[in-house]
């Protein structure tokens, strides 16, 4: 929040408190703390944010990581399109013995899922 709008929101001009923050230059401090606190207030009512059935709002997070890392997350100012994130590596050759391996724990997987 600006000084402005600190200012307004406590019903006081712009400048009365420029000229309150040059006699009292810990106002500074205490304007700094009460932001900080505003903040954590509202991050916490994202963290806990649910959804009707009480699952994780994945909408508030999304809009932290948004706010967090904007280089990442964040809309691109064309057309508001999220940036694109790095291509992720190529996953590593599977050798053959694997492959035969994870073929058997599939099939097995797929044999209990049919016997519930």
């Amino acid at each position: 929040m600006s000084d402005t709008a600190a200012a307004l929101s406590f019903g006081i001009g712009r400048s009365t408190l420029s000229d309150w923050k040059r006699e009292h230059p810990e106002l500074e401090d205490w304007l700094e703390m009460a932001r900080e606190q505003f903040r954590e207030s509202k991050l916490a009512v994202v963290d806990e944010a649910k959804t009707a059935d009480g699952r994780p709002a994945w909408k508030a997070a999304a809009w932290c990581l948004e706010k967090a890392f904007p280089a990442d997350y964040g809309k691109a100012r064309s057309g508001g399109a999220p940036a694109s994130l790095p291509a992720l590596p190529a996953p590593p050759e599977v050798p053959e013995a694997h492959r035969e391996l994870i073929a058997v724990l599939i099939e097995e997987n797929e044999e209990l899922r049919a016997q519930l």
